[in-house]
């Protein structure tokens, strides 16, 4: 009987707690990536854009050449994990620094802000 008793506990327990670390993984990987929404250009070639957004369902960013329209260039999907923010394809954003409000993409170089995303836009 007891042997049943910590089942059901267990059981339960999963149910209630697996549900709580998801969102608040889901919650980390949100306040992580927010603050990096905006448009960006690229340090050494000023023609260059990279746009971060939310999507449906994951933060996008969008690297964009000179010439290309709003709908054009490069999209990868953007996720925070164990301190890092990865994109698809092996890139990654090595740093980010707030209060200078530049972005190094490894490959890609450096970033500056140009816009902040607004509450609407996202």
């Amino acid at each position: 009987m007891r042997r049943y008793a910590f089942g059901i506990v267990g059981t339960a327990l999963s149910l209630v707690v697996l549900p709580c670390l998801l969102l608040l993984t889901v919650d980390m990987e949100e306040r992580r990536i927010a603050p990096l929404a905006g448009r960006w250009a690229s340090v050494l070639h000023p023609g260059l854009t990279a746009d971060i957004r939310r999507g449906p369902e994951c933060y996008i960013l969008t690297l964009r050449r000179p010439g290309e329209g709003f709908r054009h260039g490069r999209t990868f999907r953007l996720r925070y994990r164990r301190g890092i923010y990865y994109l698809d394809a092996g890139r990654r954003v090595e740093l980010y620094a707030p209060t200078t409000n530049r972005l190094l993409l490894l490959p890609g170089g450096s970033y500056r802000r140009i816009t902040n995303l607004k509450k609407h836009d996202s």
